[in-house]
């Protein structure tokens, strides 16, 4: 009996030894990647110790934009509690994290984040053109407004340095571009696009970047590891005449870039800045790539997406943000607030160059778009007969601005909301 118990222990430690060994070992890579990624984008976080004291400064702010600044606060903190219930092994967050580069508004939000990332959910970001160098970063008291401190780029990496750069395996040292491994066999490569010296709100991918960015792809494909992109500008037209009429949020070489990108593997590339919900893909041979936009969590409908991935396969669902403090039924609540402010900004869209029309004619033609842009928004545009028959009596009046309409109201492949894709 003991002779067969020290026979059957010594085979165990042999067949232990053996399926420890580097040959037997399960290694993860591209082909069996299986993770979950949760994506947020545009929170425009502001600090409510920029709200002094409301007033006509504040308020006119308001009325110019489309963002619903005055929640931005608990909106981001409904975000971020369903995020952390659903425990995603990491979130992505492609720019513009703060209302205008505030300091103090990188700072908080960072706090926030913490959490996520003490329950043990990995964050990366990248900037987005309000994050650094913003002459707008203000705190408004009343009738007035305060210049108050606002990032370098320089401090976007110190602040956000637990968020991408402290785990970079690569850094760009043209830009703020660097490349994670969050998760074992998927790399995130993170591309700073924008502007800042001085800031503007278009980007682009500067040539000595995009060469660092096609090595790094290249490297990853080497090792067989996926690679996934992020930035913040869009990477591909999100509908026909954009880079004609909205080319400040595309980069400006978007064509050549996602070419490059594409030919050299980048098959994902996740953006936001334009606060719609939407992916649209481009085929070169037998390749394809998906610019995958996510909406931004202060403006109607308020999505972030939610993806499973299981070897080459990925499911998108989208989630909103449905329960915040202060505001009850805020779908409905956020819905009317971008409706009557789109229809002020489309009068003024209108009335301003490159269409310098009369006021009247403007303000005709404005509850059309701002339906158009509020599709756009949702994602899986679908219009109604109604709406065909207004984008055919504004083209009757103005051939240009009635193709741009029936440009948003044309949803292009594949669908935005809920899809699954299958990778090359």
């Amino acid at each position: 009996m003991k002779l067969k118990m020290k026979t059957v222990l010594a085979a165990l430690i042999i067949f232990i030894a053996a399926c420890d060994s580097d040959d037997d070992k399960v290694v993860v890579n591209a082909d069996n990647v299986s993770a979950k990624i949760m994506v947020i984008s545009d929170v425009h976080y502001f600090d409510p110790s920029l709200l002094v004291n409301d007033g006509t400064a504040f308020q006119a702010y308001l009325a110019s934009d489309r963002k619903l600044l005055a929640n931005s606060d608990a909106i981001t903190e409904s975000a971020i509690a369903s995020i952390k219930l659903q425990k995603p092994d990491l979130l992505l967050i492609p720019g513009d994290l703060t209302k205008d580069g505030e300091t103090v508004c990188h700072q908080s939000l960072k706090t926030k984040l913490d959490d996520l990332r003490n329950s043990g959910i990995k964050v990366l970001v990248i900037n987005g053109n309000h994050d650094i160098n913003n002459p707008d970063a203000v705190s408004y008291d009343g009738d007035n407004t305060t210049p108050v401190e606002t990032v370098t780029p320089e401090d976007f990496k110190t602040i956000w340095n637990e968020y991408g750069y402290s785990t970079a395996i690569a850094r760009d040292e043209n830009s703020l571009s660097y490349v994670s491994e969050p998760i074992d066999g998927l790399r995130i490569l993170a591309l700073d696009v924008c502007k800042y010296e001085p800031q503007e709100t278009s980007g682009v991918l500067k040539d000595n970047t995009l060469a660092w960015a096609l090595e790094q792809i290249a490297e990853a494909k080497a090792e067989n590891k996926a690679i996934f992109g992020m930035m913040h500008h869009g990477l591909i037209e999100h509908y026909q005449g954009q880079a004609q009429f909205f080319s400040e949020y595309l980069i400006d070489n978007y064509a050549t870039a996602s070419a490059s990108l594409q030919n050299a593997g980048l098959e994902i590339m996740f953006t936001g800045h334009y606060h719609a919900n939407d992916i649209v893909s481009q085929t070169i041979g037998d390749t394809k790539l998906y610019d995958i936009e996510t909406g931004s969590t202060v403006t109607w409908p308020c999505p972030y997406r939610s993806l499973s991935i299981n070897g080459k396969t990925i499911s998108i669902t989208t989630n909103y943000v449905t329960d915040v403090d202060g505001v009850s039924d805020f779908q409905n609540y956020a819905e009317e607030y971008i409706g009557t402010g789109l229809n002020s900004l489309a009068t003024y869209m209108f009335m301003s160059e490159p269409f310098e029309l009369p006021q009247e004619s403007a303000q005709y033609l404005a509850p059309y778009f701002a339906d158009g842009f509020m599709a756009h928004y949702a994602g899986d545009e679908n219009p109604s007969s109604e709406d065909l028959l207004n984008i055919e009596n504004v083209s009757q009046q103005n051939t240009t601005i009635g193709y741009a309409l029936g440009s948003l109201w044309t949803d292009l492949a594949p669908a935005d909301n809920e899809v699954t894709i299958t990778l090359k």
